[in-house]
């Protein structure tokens, strides 16, 4: 999928950015889910554009940065979630759309929730996700969070200098993803860019100060409150909405990552698919752009005589268990195990291929068994989880012709990552099995 331009928006106290990705109904407007990383550091980190795409493949999607966030001018008063909620109904007017389902995350959920108080007309579901209508504990309130981590999250944000080697707020959101180099520079750098003191503090405390629990018997609408059962704050706020809300869906998905692109969160976007349109999974006919990685440990046969069949089949392990963990850091999908190889796709043909050569570096040293990888891109046909069509058999055939500790691509992927990178040596034209004329293949190398 295209990453769509950034349109910008007049308003009273400067302008709004917003994308429009996808198309076709349901409609959803998404709230942000996370107030810091703004609508164009979405390229910038491959879980956040899988998940981005993810939702855009169950319609149209509309993003925009609130007030006083990446794109978005912050006007001469610190925005408030109310001017948030506003913000979304301009991006719905603009984008010529009278409803949209409306997702918030975290505390972003309190933007869902005023969109609800301030403009319910506009809304034709809520979809929150480790949203809660009230974050701190109180009398009434036993399973909120301790006011004193909000006093140091508040503090951070209102002093950057205090903050710089505090990790509690990447701890609470991502702890999955905090010994990750790549994402901490990533998150280190969005925050710094979006996250600016004169609105991250009062939204920060506008966070920890708010209470909407008296909205919640008053919607009206579909709404599905998807919690992971093991972050910090507890499933319980989450169940509290659920509880509160008339007819609302509550589930718990396991995973203890507060922001919704980190850890796994396909069934996640499987939960908002049976809401808005009845299906768990894409429908099979549904076609996609994707990056189609193969990978293969080569001389198997070899090592299961020389190991045996109990330590091979432990190794088979520790093999998808690395696979899988480099995989998600790229923002791609292991869509099967294959035994001895899997069968991966990524939104981005380069990030594809810097995994596949992440994998094969590490594959002798960790595993002790040479890998071998091939990379192609093109449309794919969905088919529930699995994946098919001739773009999988290419990506499948280029895999089966590279040597150990190598990674071969088509002429395509070549193509689909020009500027990027990557140096190509030719290995030449070949007759790739069931499919039809001659294919050029290439080894794939940093540059």
């Amino acid at each position: 999928m295209q990453i769509p331009p950034v349109n910008y928006l007049p308003t009273a106290d400067g302008h709004i950015g917003w994308q429009s990705w996808g198309e076709g109904e349901p409609v959803i407007l998404d709230t942000v889910p996370s107030f810091m990383a703004g609508i164009e550091d979405v390229p910038d980190q491959p879980r956040f554009l899988r998940w981005v795409t993810g939702l855009a493949g169950i319609g149209r999607l509309l993003r925009y940065d609130p007030p006083g966030v990446g794109t978005s001018d912050a006007g001469s008063v610190p925005p408030t979630f109310a001017d948030w909620a506003d913000a979304g109904v301009k991006v719905l007017d603009a984008a010529g759309v009278e409803k949209a389902a409306v997702i918030g995350s975290g505390g972003t959920a309190f933007a869902a929730f005023r969109m609800w108080e301030r403009h319910p007309d506009r809304v034709s579901a809520l979809l929150l996700v480790n949203g809660a209508a009230r974050i701190a504990k109180g009398e009434d309130y036993p399973d909120g969070v301790d006011l004193s981590v909000g006093d140091v999250l508040v503090s951070n944000a209102t002093s950057p200098e205090t903050a710089a080697n505090d990790d509690l707020d990447l701890m609470l959101m991502a702890p999955t993803a905090a010994t990750d180099p790549d994402f901490r520079s990533w998150w280190g750098r969005v925050a710094r860019r979006n996250a600016r003191p004169r609105i991250a503090g009062p939204i920060n405390a506008e966070i920890w100060a708010l209470d909407l629990r008296y909205l919640l018997p008053t919607i009206t609408v579909p709404t599905l409150v998807v919690v992971r059962s093991n972050i910090a704050s507890g499933p319980a706020i989450g169940k509290a909405v659920a509880d509160a809300v008339p007819g609302a869906r509550y589930v718990e998905v396991p995973g203890q990552d507060l922001v919704p692109f980190i850890g796994d969160f396909d069934p996640i976007l499987a939960e908002i698919r049976a809401l808005l349109t009845g299906e768990r999974h894409a429908n099979n006919a549904d076609r996609v752009f994707a990056a189609v990685m193969f990978t293969d440990l080569v001389g198997s046969t070899e090592e299961v005589v020389r190991r045996g069949d109990g330590p091979w089949r432990a190794l088979l392990a520790d093999h998808v268990a690395m696979v899988k963990h480099e995989v998600e850091r790229f923002g791609g999908r292991l869509v099967k195990d294959l035994g001895d190889g899997t069968l991966c796709t990524f939104p981005v043909p380069g990030v594809a291929l810097r995994c596949a050569l992440s994998l094969v570096e590490r594959s002798e040293g960790q595993l002790g068994v040479p890998m071998r990888a091939g990379v192609h891109g093109g449309e794919i046909e969905l088919q529930g989880e699995d994946v098919a069509g001739i773009n999988v058999h290419i990506a499948a055939r280029v895999s089966a012709l590279a040597n150990a500790g190598e990674v071969l691509v088509s002429t395509t992927l070549v193509d689909l990552v020009a500027g990027s990178p990557f140096a190509f040596e030719d290995r030449g034209m070949h007759e790739l099995k069931g499919v039809p004329g001659s294919r050029q293949v290439w080894a794939a190398k940093e540059a």
